[in-house]
């Protein structure tokens, strides 16, 4: 069974992918980085990554460097 932190970032990915939403994309790994879900360090960082990637996809210079 996936984690809720692996089911966020696999949305994520399609938000951004096949629907081309970076906005929601990003907002869904908001919620799910906010989240108080017991995650590996390796999930975490996996969703850190791709929320970088959709700051810097966004022109969001400061949240791309950044980590919440």
């Amino acid at each position: 069974m996936r984690s809720q932190t692996m089911r966020a970032l696999d949305a994520a990915v399609h938000l951004r992918d096949y629907k081309g939403d970076l906005d929601a994309a990003a907002k869904v790994l908001d919620v799910a980085l906010a989240r108080k879900d017991p995650s590996t360090d390796e999930e975490r960082a996996r969703v850190l990554a791709t929320r970088a990637e959709l700051a810097v996809d966004l022109g969001d210079k400061e949240r791309a460097w950044i980590a919440p």
